[in-house]
């Protein structure tokens, strides 16, 4: 018979609650002990075109992601918050750039939000981790984005 941790237990809720967002998808994803719960935000959805600071009026998403970091039932999850691109274009370091730029845009907002922002750290990937086939516009788009990850074990 198998027993669930009690994280693993308060990340049922969490998903099932991230996954009701309007406008960004979640997922979970196992490596090793470590498990996640991951929100992918649309870059689009956040920022303008190759920017890296939110654009005025788009960062309504991040309202109810903060709302979750900030709940009790998942104040024990580390959060990280990762930027990813896609991989083509500009030099790979300033793929990266961008992406670790966007990443930290995001962190600030949270933490504008009220996040603690001991919980959290922001790094970018640039187009290291792609979800979406690089050959298409439509899969290079979904290569861009913003991921807000729930760590626990």
């Amino acid at each position: 018979m198998l027993f669930r941790s009690e994280n693993g237990k308060k990340a049922d809720g969490l998903f099932a609650e991230a996954s009701r967002i309007p406008g960004v998808s979640a997922r979970r994803d196992v490596r090793g002990s470590l498990q996640r719960v991951i929100i992918a935000v649309p870059a689009d959805t956040m920022f303008v075109k190759k920017q890296t600071v939110l654009a005025p009026g788009r960062d309504s998403v991040l309202n109810p992601i903060a709302d979750l970091i900030k709940k009790k039932d998942y104040q024990d999850f580390p959060v990280q918050i990762i930027g990813h691109t896609d991989s083509r274009g500009g030099q790979q370091s300033a793929l990266l750039a961008m992406s670790g730029a966007r990443a930290q845009s995001v962190f600030n907002a949270l933490v504008t939000r009220g996040v603690d922002v001991r919980r959290m750290m922001a790094s970018g990937q640039g187009g290291a981790e792609p979800v979406g086939d690089g050959r298409s516009a439509g899969g290079r788009a979904s290569n861009h984005r913003v991921e807000i990850i729930f760590l626990y074990q």
